[in-house]
């Protein structure tokens, strides 16, 4: 057992993780730990190699960590590696082979587990819906993309909102958490963990058509049920949540991203996005009854 105090940059202390290593994981609890902050420690673990799993209670984080013990942190050391310097989500050190990813009917079951309102699970099919579609684009232009993992982490990128929505906490590490305990898939599940925000420069070429940009995008396309474009949905999000300086500041600073995103995938995929609905019309209702 070890423990070492957690940094920002400028040296700031935000907390202190306890870990039991053994030889293929990690687990720890952050401890008093500011739910922004626990934001930008599992962030932080995402980029150095893995795929974190957390669980909240109240002040406090569980957190269990796919990477090798060799890569964990000295019994008293600091975090400081600043976020900028962080490398796109790693593979994991050691591990078995990935199962496959979740088919629909898997998540379907997870919905039901987890009590997904129905409201969330039509948003989910369309974000689903979007990703696909888009991937099956990046796939037969040649990039390197699983469609079926993008699907699954569509369907799944809102699985513990209706959690958090009762609850509180943060649906982005809850989810992820859930995946990883429920399927073992941890590139799924990394693209619920960053869903929200990616919190690292953008990549050049190819690699914006990873499995994380495709639900970050599609996500920012569907406002509730509905396919939008960016302009709407975040004016959307700014007439609702935008109580503060703050909070305006983060949803222009997602949009700005969005924007990013949106110009990327249209350069390699040779495709007006910003036009394009992607079929969605009455997606949710032709689906008929929800899963």
């Amino acid at each position: 057992n070890s423990s070492f105090n957690l940094l920002r940059e400028g040296e700031q202390p935000i907390g202190t993780l306890q870990l039991d290593a053994s030889a293929l994981s990690f687990s720890g609890r952050l401890i008093d730990m500011p739910r922004k902050a626990g934001h930008t420690f599992m962030h932080a673990l995402a980029g150095n190699g893995g795929c974190p799993a957390v669980a909240s209670d109240g002040p406090r984080t569980m957190v269990t960590m796919g990477t090798n013990k060799a890569d964990a942190p000295p019994a008293g050391s600091a975090l400081r590696r600043p976020m900028a310097g962080l490398p796109p989500c790693g593979t994991l050190s050691g591990a078995s082979p990935l199962p496959p990813p979740p088919d629909d009917e898997r998540c379907f079951v997870l919905w039901r587990a987890y009590e997904m309102l129905p409201n969330v699970r039509r948003h989910s099919l369309l974000v689903a819906h979007i990703a696909t579609r888009l991937a099956e684009r990046a796939a037969e232009r040649g990039f390197d993309v699983s469609v079926e993992q993008v699907r699954a982490a569509g369907l799944l990128h809102d699985i513990a909102k209706s959690y958090c929505v009762r609850h509180g906490g943060s649906h982005a590490m809850i989810g992820a958490s859930w995946v990883v305990e429920r399927t073992r898939h941890y590139p799924v599940a990394q693209g619920v963990l960053l869903h929200v925000h990616w919190p690292w420069p953008l990549p050049e070429g190819a690699g914006i058509c990873s499995l994380p940009f495709f639900i970050i995008y599609a996500d920012k396309r569907v406002r509730h049920d509905r396919c939008v474009s960016l302009e709407e949905r975040f004016e959307d999000l700014l007439t609702r949540y935008g109580k503060s300086a703050e909070a305006r500041h983060s949803i222009r600073e997602s949009f700005a991203q969005g924007k990013d995103i949106e110009r990327a995938f249209a350069a390699l995929l040779q495709e007006d996005i910003h036009e394009n609905s992607f079929d969605c019309g009455r997606l949710v209702e032709r689906e008929g009854s929800l899963p």
